[in-house]
């Protein structure tokens, strides 16, 4: 737990005149820094940001990470560090869930603001399909935070890029097919890190799959029923 645990400070900087090797008036800003060692008694853990990128030719060995552009080594990995932990995939195995849960692990960015891509709403719930080739789901419940305000700087136009309001990670999606068929091991991989919404080239929109109960309503509905019959 300790190297979970990064020193973090306040970072206030100025701009300097090229001409004068001077502070600029009117232009102080602050970012949260972020350490990516972590010291515990005995022990320093170094964190590392693993990637996915298209680049032409071979990456640099050296590139600047971060507001203040600080100097980071570049070294390729497998992509088997991206594939789904096998206790996940057993677990759909096993379970055979009839509830699918996503996790956002980065914002995620909707047209609808809340509402993923997709879901229209019919009869009453949501439904429809999140991602290619997944089925027609239906929205059972989501535990959304605030929105997340998101800009940056656009290098071409010398600007602020327009801010948008994006689903913060660690909102939660909860969902079931449309035709009440159970989760399995495809659909774990199916969305391990799978991208929904927009912006997913540049990171956003990134989920991960976990197993769920599923809703009451059916059961209800078939209760119901032997009690009828």
């Amino acid at each position: 737990e300790d190297a979970f645990d990064f020193p973090r400070r306040f970072q206030v900087h100025v701009r300097i005149d090229p001409g004068t090797q001077t502070a600029e008036e009117h232009f102080l800003y602050a970012h949260d820094q972020v350490e990516t060692l972590a010291r515990a008694p005995g022990v320093v853990y170094e964190w590392a940001l693993a990637v996915e990128v298209e680049a032409p030719g071979e990456p640099p060995a050296r590139i600047r990470l971060g507001s203040d552009g600080r100097l980071a080594a570049v070294e390729p990995v497998e992509r088997d560090l991206y594939r789904p932990p096998d206790e996940l995939l057993r677990a759909f195995d096993e379970v055979k869930p009839r509830g699918l849960r996503l996790v956002a692990v980065t914002p995620l960015v909707f047209s609808g603001g809340w509402l993923p891509d997709g879901l229209a709403e019919e009869g009453g719930r949501f439904a429809g399909e999140i991602l290619p080739g997944a089925g027609p789901f239906i929205l059972r419940a989501a535990v959304v935070g605030r929105p997340l305000p998101v800009s940056g700087w656009d290098m071409a136009a010398g600007g602020p890029k327009m801010t948008i309001r994006a689903v913060p990670q660690g909102s939660v999606y909860f969902f079931e097919r449309a035709d009440g068929r159970p989760f399995g091991r495809q659909d774990a991989e199916r969305f391990w890190l799978a991208a929904l919404g927009s912006r997913t080239a540049d990171g956003f929109g990134r989920v991960v799959p976990g197993i769920w109960s599923g809703s009451d309503e059916r059961g209800d509905d078939d209760e119901t029923r032997r009690r009828s019959g």
